[in-house]
């Protein structure tokens, strides 16, 4: 009889044991589902000395995206002891055709002589589903030489987080 007893405890600790809630090492982890930069297209390479283009404008689709982050980069054709500026403005809107009159803000590069220069920023786009850089005012080039090798790219942060038990991904 006292084996049994015994027997029945022990049976009762392995139940207890295997049926225990699973702790913190294999609570869920948060991934950002995705996060891959693109290119513009339409933004010119190359702009004139002392110039404004106004003819080539981007309209970026960050209707998923809270935060958008960006890098313009760019340099001088020749070297100039002078500082020239680029501006790229940058226009928002809620349908994707009707964009604001004036700038929200703009972008600005400094250059000094033929340095290569890069610039980065990120920015809360709020309820707004578009945005459209270059176009109305134009990208304007403050330099006496001509700013080349102009590249923006950007990249939206997705708002929400993705929670996968275990830490895996479904396939």
């Amino acid at each position: 009889m006292k084996a049994l007893r015994n027997f029945g405890r022990l049976l009762l600790l392995i139940l207890v044991l295997t049926a225990a809630p699973v702790m913190a090492a294999d609570m869920a982890r948060t991934y950002v589902d995705d996060y891959t930069t693109a290119t513009t297209t339409t933004t010119p390479a190359t702009v004139a000395a002392s110039g404004t283009d106004t003819t080539n404008s981007e309209i970026i689709d960050v209707r998923r995206h809270a935060e958008v982050a960006f890098t313009v980069s760019g340099q001088l054709t020749s070297t100039n002891p002078q500082a020239a500026t680029l501006t790229i403005p940058v226009y928002r809107s809620v349908d994707g055709t009707t964009f604001e009159s004036t700038a929200a803000t703009s972008f600005v590069l400094t250059f000094t002589g033929t340095v290569p220069k890069a610039w980065s920023t990120n920015m809360n786009v709020g309820p707004f589903g578009y945005l459209r850089l270059g176009g109305g005012a134009g990208i304007a080039n403050t330099g006496t030489n001509v700013a080349t090798n102009i590249v923006v790219k950007f990249v939206g942060k997705p708002p929400w987080a993705l929670t996968y038990p275990f830490g895996v991904r479904p396939q």
